[in-house]
């Protein structure tokens, strides 16, 4: 539980003021805009749904939603900071990835693909039929009429039903005006997702195989898209240098395996951090958390958590080259790293 401090023999003599952590008031609107966060998730009986806005979430017509694989779970969302139509996600048992906006997803990169879709349509559909609602607009057409239509509409739901009829007579075809969840009266629904051209640069070709990806995942901290890093339960991290194709364990972290602890990259990608509470408390680490910092990827570490007075440290973050811990009662602290 004793964690040493590079030139520092008592863990507690950080005399410079450059080198302390700090009480900070945050402008966290200003930190708002700074980030283009696109991203949300929202779940309902068991589905997840990835909820997309391209202009900082204003305004609720301005969002749109895809329904993501059952077999991802209710994952952590990690994009690309050097492409952001590449999305990770990270649960315990799956780490997955779409390479447009999560319109679409790669199957586990851990665990063996999934069947294929047997139905290569664009939209959703429900096994039976339908009751319209109030935000429902009711049409009749075939359903490769429907299918056509819908796919040439940029942000079309569509939603299908069979009719008493039978699958060779006409269909009952609803289009969602609000582009929002089926209500839990309605029945099963089977879902596909539309093909989308993503925007951006061109994503990296996906990987074919995932040799040493093994474990109970936490997350992810990313430098670019052949650089990354995930974090285990109870064990050390993996890191690739080849896109996910190959991963192998971080042993510099060997001392905290089996803390709580999370990575978090610079916005330069120069500097890695590393961030967790526990270990047993002595005089050369009186407080629960630590703090590491990494510019070599991770290989090497000098530990930083000299001065961070807290025994309860909550979510952080970097703001440019400061990263900020929100603490359970002592106040935000702040330490220039970079």
């Amino acid at each position: 539980g004793k964690f040493e401090e590079e030139g520092d023999d008592d863990g507690d003599s950080d005399d410079d003021d450059d080198e302390k952590w700090s009480l900070e008031v945050v402008d966290t609107q200003t930190a708002i805009e700074q980030q283009s966060k696109r991203f949300g998730a929202t779940s309902q009986g068991g589905d997840v749904y990835i909820l997309k806005s391209f202009n900082f979430g204003q305004g609720t017509a301005n969002w749109t939603y895809t329904l993501i694989p059952k077999y991802i779970g209710t994952p952590n969302f990690i994009t690309d900071p050097t492409n952001q139509s590449v999305i990770y996600t990270v649960n315990a048992g799956c780490v997955a990835a779409s390479y447009d906006t999560g319109d679409t997803w790669t199957p586990c990169w851990n665990l063996p693909p999934p069947p294929p879709s047997v139905d290569p349509a664009g939209f959703h559909k429900s096994v039976g039929d339908l009751s319209a609602g109030q935000d429902l607009n009711v049409t009749n057409m075939t359903e490769l009429a429907a299918e056509t239509w819908c796919h040439a509409r940029a942000n079309c739901s569509g939603f299908t039903a069979h009719s008493a009829g039978g699958s060779n007579t006409i269909k009952k075809i609803w289009f969602k005006f609000n582009r929002f969840r089926p209500s839990n009266a309605n029945p099963n629904w089977v879902t596909y997702v539309k093909i989308a051209k993503p925007s951006g640069p061109p994503p990296p070709p996906p990987p074919t195989g995932h040799i040493g990806l093994v474990g109970s995942f936490n997350g992810m901290a990313i430098r670019n898209s052949t650089h990354m890093i995930i974090t285990r339960n109870n064990d050390v991290p993996l890191r690739t240098r080849d896109g996910g194709a190959t991963w192998t364990p971080m042993e510099s972290c060997r001392l905290v395996a089996n803390f709580h602890y999370g990575l978090l990259y610079s916005w330069t990608a120069k500097t890695l951090v590393l961030m967790g509470s526990g270990g047993a408390q002595s005089a050369d680490h009186p407080h629960a958390p630590f703090v590491w910092v990494s510019k070599d990827d991770g290989e090497t570490w000098v530990d930083e958590t000299g001065g961070l007075v807290t025994m309860g440290p909550g979510a952080a973050n970097w703001y440019e080259g400061d990263f900020y811990i929100n603490s359970m009662g002592e106040g935000i602290m702040v330490k220039t790293l970079e």
